[in-house]
């Protein structure tokens, strides 16, 4: 059985190179390729030629991948898509995932080596990854919970904020020096850091408070 297969990734050299790779699998028929997922687009859902795979690159839109995904796959749902691209992250897989993509190809992999077992794969019904997804993945980290500050605590990191010394800040609050050490103190353990001057930085990044303008 002939798998018909499309390629789409605006960089020739892909495309020339995918071209010479199937071309050694009498089961594999390359029905075209293109520079533009929009011009790939416009032939699925007008032409009546069954593609059975499309190898689509993370550079032939101006979408993102998975809105690019979710129209092709609404256009022709029998279609296995294979994405081939420089970054990955598992917040991207997954969403690819549910829409329905199975194959997933780092650029930095070698081709000739993964990509016709990745076409039977997907044909199959098959997930696949290629070797260096996991190992160059870009973790997405949750965001670090803001904390539950004193009323006292935020006067305190305000009037850092606005450049003022601890003994001024004593002043304005009409307590002493050691008190506003003790609330520095627990503003470095609510903010979860080492060193006084990383509190503003810290709680304006966390938005906690506003940066200040620097004029």
């Amino acid at each position: 059985m002939t798998t018909r297969l499309a390629v789409v990734d605006a960089t020739e050299l892909t495309r020339i190179a995918i071209r010479e790779i199937i071309r050694h699998d009498e089961t594999l028929l390359l029905v075209d390729s293109w520079e533009r997922v929009a011009t790939f687009y416009t032939f699925v859902t007008h032409d009546e030629q069954v593609i059975d795979v499309v190898v689509l690159g993370d550079n032939a839109g101006d979408e993102g991948l998975e809105q690019v995904a979710r129209k092709l796959l609404d256009a022709r749902p029998r279609l296995r898509i294979i994405v081939l691209a420089h970054r990955f992250t598992g917040e991207v897989i997954a969403a690819l995932r549910e829409i329905g993509v199975l194959g997933f190809i780092h650029k930095d992999d070698e081709l000739s080596k993964i990509l016709i077992s990745a076409i039977h794969a997907v044909m199959n019904g098959q997930v696949i990854s290629s070797p260096n997804i996991f190992d160059n993945m870009i973790l997405v980290h949750p965001p670090q919970p803001r904390p539950t500050l004193s009323r006292k605590q935020i006067t305190v990191l305000n009037y850092m904020a606005d450049g003022l010394e601890t003994r001024q800040i004593a002043l304005k609050m009409n307590i002493s020096v050691s008190a506003i050490y003790n609330l520095q103190q627990r503003l470095r353990e609510k903010l979860d850091v080492s060193h006084t001057y990383q509190i503003v930085p810290t709680a304006i990044k966390l938005g906690i408070i506003q940066e200040r303008d620097a004029s």
